[in-house]
């Protein structure tokens, strides 16, 4: 069964001039197979009325579904509803419900303002528009605000947070049950042009079933190219990948590309091997396990000072707290971060830095990065 096709219109002129960096793209890209989608598209264009009426109404007769990111807002240059209302011949006005929800989120009622008030630009959609609400990432429970819908087209907003909120919602939405993507990476050790002959001898044969691809990796010290293999055939995906790994042979290495978000899936996994590592690794968890279960969080102080040893640390108490949580099957974000402000909070322990005479720049950065989470 063929998947239903996806675009993507990315809005605002700071995406164009480069004053703001454009993450959403990466949210849709990554999700779309798995909810049984093909992203065909992905364009970004101006906060022009008229110009997001053509892209939207290309987009709209084009693909199955439509995403919009960006241009939601009570200020003069958010006009997407209207570039949208314009691609679908519509006028736009004033939503009841979503007004409603509009005058409950900022506690004031349109009675009260002048119809110049910019927060009620936020109630003008498209004549014929639904208000899909969805469960809420954060909270579990239903939405408060909607996502705005015309026929096949999601308008969400363009702020990263709010846009992964929204997308969250309307997920179960776009999902098609019918259709299951399947993936295989390979990690090889040579060169890209040393293997490029049998790639394509590969894609050829299988060409009808499979999608393969090869991406250099330039700057990883443990591989130079990463071998995708894609398809809706499981069967024929795993012969496929039969046939790469026994040709690469020797070449291959096992690598895990998310070894934070897998860390206590790869991390308790490595220790029921019986290698030295892996029981050196069982004795380490025994230990930090032993600990959580002496002292609460806000007891522990992790010294930390960037070298190998308290590195790997950190990795193994992390792995610990997260498998101790419960989330090993993490989403586009980090839920033990996302969570820890909720009653049902994971908290995370403390983090003593040890500066020492010589800084490491990467290490001052990654503390401020840690500092801001």
């Amino acid at each position: 069964m063929n998947p239903r096709s996806l675009g993507l219109i990315v809005i605002g002129n700071e995406i164009l001039n480069g004053k703001v960096e454009e993450t959403n793209s990466r949210i849709v890209c990554k999700a779309a197979p798995p909810l049984g989608l093909k992203l065909m598209k992905i364009s970004a264009i101006p906060d022009d009325v008229n110009v997001i009426a053509r892209e939207v109404h290309e987009y709209m007769n084009c693909f199955d579904v439509v995403i919009t990111s960006g241009g939601i807002g009570p200020t003069h240059d958010d006009v997407t509803f209207e570039g949208i209302a314009q691609a679908v011949g519509e006028k736009t006005y004033t939503h009841p419900e979503l007004l409603t929800v509009i005058e409950t989120f900022f506690g004031f009622t349109s009675s009260e303002t002048t119809q110049n008030d910019p927060r009620l630009r936020l109630a003008q959609v498209p004549q014929s528009c639904e208000l899909v609400y969805g469960i809420d990432c954060f909270t579990g429970r239903q939405s408060f605000y909607p996502v705005v819908k015309v026929r096949n087209i999601y308008a969400l907003p363009g702020v990263p947070n709010l846009f992964h909120t929204g997308f969250a919602m309307i997920k179960e939405h776009l999902r098609d049950t019918r259709v299951k993507f399947h993936t295989h990476s390979i990690y090889v050790t040579r060169k890209e042009t040393e293997i490029a002959g049998f790639l394509s001898t590969l894609a050829n044969k299988y060409s009808r079933d499979v999608s393969i691809g090869s991406y250099p990796a330039f700057h990883n010290s443990y591989y130079q190219v990463m071998v995708t293999l894609d398809s809706q055939n499981e069967k024929v995906l795993n012969d496929a990948h039969g046939e790469a790994l026994a040709h690469f042979g020797a070449d291959v290495i096992e690598y895990e590309p998310n070894p934070v978000r897998r860390a206590a899936e790869r991390v308790y996994h490595l220790i029921t091997q019986p290698t030295d590592l892996g029981k050196r690794v069982m004795e380490a968890i025994q230990t930090i396990e032993e600990a959580l279960n002496q002292y609460t969080l806000d007891q522990i102080v992790i010294g930390f000072n960037g070298g190998k040893d308290c590195t790997a640390l950190l990795h193994l108490v992390y792995a610990a707290i997260q498998k101790r949580s419960g989330v090993t099957n993490l989403d586009d974000k980090d839920q033990i971060l996302n969570n820890r402000d909720q009653n049902n909070t994971v908290s995370l322990p403390r983090l003593m830095y040890i500066r020492s005479r010589s800084v490491f720049p990467e290490l001052e950065r990654f503390i401020r990065k840690t500092l801001q989470l």
